[in-house]
């Protein structure tokens, strides 16, 4: 037998009207389907040019902060996302989720010597030195002249 699921149309639904027993008047099945990640993804994204920042903003300030505790309560985090509806139907686009930027050789290197710095400190260390500067740098950290040919590839 399939795993139950949750209407879309009828959670997306829920969120608009602000309907906060929605959660609980599912049956335990339901409750069972009930994925926070999926109806955040959801409820953020609505057609209405006009409402689509409202959405955005409302549900990451108050379902994507704290997410991984938030996502252990569904009937708060159900509650919570709610806080988002503007009081009528809206039409909720998906939006996937974006892919994870990969690191190129020398961005890989530079996180190894650099291990708090987020990816775009990264990118641009990588953008404002001439390749002979980050050459020199990854001679200084021991690196043969092979392996220095196959990272700047």
């Amino acid at each position: 037998m399939a795993k139950k699921q949750i209407p879309l149309k009828d959670m997306n639904r829920g969120i608009d009207l602000q309907d906060t027993k929605f959660y609980e008047n599912l049956d335990e099945d339901l409750q069972g389907a009930f994925s926070p990640w999926l109806v955040m993804r959801w409820a953020s994204s609505v057609a209405n040019k006009d409402l689509a920042p409202h959405y955005l903003t409302m549900i990451n300030d108050f379902c994507n902060s704290n997410f991984t505790i938030l996502s252990k309560h569904p009937n708060l985090f159900w509650k919570l996302a709610t806080i988002a509806g503007a009081g009528k139907g809206q039409y909720h686009k998906w939006v996937p989720p974006g892919k994870k930027a990969k690191k190129s050789k020398v961005q890989t290197f530079l996180a190894e010597i650099h291990p708090t710095y987020k990816l775009e400190d990264l990118k641009m260390i990588e953008k404002v030195n001439t390749v002979d500067e980050l050459k020199a740098l990854v001679r200084d950290y021991g690196y043969e002249e092979k392996e220095i040919k196959e990272m700047f590839k």
